[in-house]
């Protein structure tokens, strides 16, 4: 039973992990396609600055959670 919490704990950091990433991997790929595209679409730079700022802040969230665990 002590283990208990500690489960639950690694769970809700892997699923905040998890949520992270995946969220900074579709921010990235919708600023490639962005780009890729940018000839066809009217999107301002410092819109996918602040887009790829999100991201890395996941990301950094992520390597956070992570750190907590090796704590």
């Amino acid at each position: 039973m002590n283990n208990e919490p500690k489960k639950i704990a690694l769970c809700e950091i892997k699923d905040s992990v998890d949520a992270n990433l995946t969220g900074a991997a579709a921010i990235i790929d919708c600023v490639r396609v962005i780009s890729e595209k940018s000839g066809e679409l009217v999107c301002r730079a410092d819109s996918l600055s602040l887009a790829l700022h999100h991201a890395l802040k996941m990301i950094d969230k992520s390597k956070a959670d992570v750190a907590s665990i090796e704590a």
